[in-house]
């Protein structure tokens, strides 16, 4: 004998012996979505699906939108026109596909025949062009000032390099090619100006590379011509080069005969030498105090953008970004921006005015800024400084 149960009733309402221990598999219960989603019309899910797909689409189109957007108005308020279209064209795209997903949206929950769909979104496609022509033409770029860079008739008395002093030089420079030279105008007249670019013109005719003429802060004013060079050549000797420049620079009398050799500055690069041009040295003048680069001593915070071409392709622009030295800038407050090299022009606008340094001789890689109305509470001055070379900010300081 055998136990056994009855489970279900089998063929001819005879009940149904099932072996002991068997066991009966039940169907799991659906939980409240999939009975919802079975309770719908095919109609009812096809509407669901179009808009589970379209409506989530559409907030993404509308993020790409409005981070286009602002790329848009931050290069066109600064930059370049032509990099602001190409974000102006992916705001439109990213308009156009947002039309497009609520368009399908919409006409799938109200049954909208696809042909009037598709004449509604061309119609909304044309006026997002209109749309995005006409703002490309109502925010032009900002206007810019140049920078008066015009080489006057030299003054008498000021400085001249001799053509025998040139090719006694030259001689000595073709033999060391591809060496840097930092020249340094550590006087703020435009003699001492206009003598750092003739040094400059003579290094690079023959093969040097040439940074500068840079300026230097006020409290570092220099008399006559001075070399630095890095501070691991203190008790070493400087390159080769190095010697043979300031013993050519001291035997054709741009250097004084009496001056030390050279100044070891850690802030010198090893593969830099730096001359620094003081105002004219009157004879028998005792050597001033060797200068070493230095930053400013007041110097304002300030962030600039990596240079990048203009439309032109021929010019640079630089983004400069001076936050205010207290709370806020206010009309009349007047800074010093210094440049690695000369700016050709400045965005214009009428919170600042910018000036060159200098008189007849204006330096244009020292720029006066003058506050021309009260800025908001730490609002940053922006401005595009334009140049055709490569150039930085060195700094920022008051005056």
């Amino acid at each position: 004998m055998f136990a056994a149960h009855v489970s279900e009733v089998g063929h001819f309402g005879m009940p149904k012996i099932l072996p002991p221990n068997s066991g009966e598999i039940l169907p799991p219960e659906r939980g409240l979505v999939s009975r919802l989603w079975s309770s719908l019309s095919p109609q009812a899910r096809r509407k669901v699906a179009i808009c589970g797909i379209a409506f989530p689409f559409a907030g993404l189109c509308f993020g790409l939108l409005l981070a286009a957007l602002n790329q848009f108005f931050s290069l066109r308020g600064y930059t370049s026109v032509l990099a602001s279209r190409i974000y102006l064209g992916l705001a439109f795209l990213a308009a156009s596909l947002l039309a497009l997903s609520i368009s399908v949206a919409l006409c799938a929950l109200f049954e909208v025949k696809p042909r009037h769909r598709n004449l509604a979104l061309v119609v909304v496609v044309l006026a997002l062009a209109v749309l995005a022509i006409l703002l490309d033409r109502a925010i032009p770029m900002p206007a810019t000032v140049g920078i008066a860079n015009t080489q006057g008739v030299r003054p008498s008395g000021w400085r001249v390099i001799q053509d025998w002093q040139k090719q006694r030089l030259g001689a000595t420079l073709a033999r060391y090619p591809g060496n840097t030279l930092r020249i340094i105008a550590a006087s703020f007249s435009d003699e001492a100006w206009d003598y750092a670019n003739q040094i400059k013109d003579v290094f690079r005719n023959h093969g040097w590379k040439v940074i500068g003429p840079e300026t230097s802060p006020e409290d570092q004013s220099a008399i006559g011509v001075q070399l630095s060079v890095n501070q691991k050549y203190f008790g070493a000797g400087p390159p080769e080069a190095f010697l043979a420049v300031d013993s050519m620079l001291k035997s054709v009398d741009i250097k004084s005969p009496s001056s030390s050799p050279y100044v070891a500055d850690p802030l010198v690069s090893p593969d830099e030498l730096v001359i620094w041009v003081g105002a004219n040295e009157p004879p028998g003048l005792p050597q001033g105090v060797p200068l070493r680069i230095a930053s400013c001593q007041h110097p304002i915070a300030f962030t600039d953008s990596p240079m990048h071409f203009l439309d032109d392709k021929d010019s640079f622009g630089r983004l400069v970004k001076i936050k205010p030295p207290h709370s806020l800038f206010q009309a009349g407050d007047k800074m010093l921006v210094l440049l690695t090299g000369d700016a050709a022009a400045v965005t214009k606008v009428d919170s600042y005015q910018v000036q060159a340094l200098g008189g007849s001789w204006p330096r244009p890689d020292a720029l006066e800024v003058t506050i021309q109305k009260d800025f908001k509470p730490n609002e940053p001055l922006l401005m595009t400084v334009i140049s055709n070379n490569e150039l930085t900010v060195r700094c920022v300081e008051p005056r």
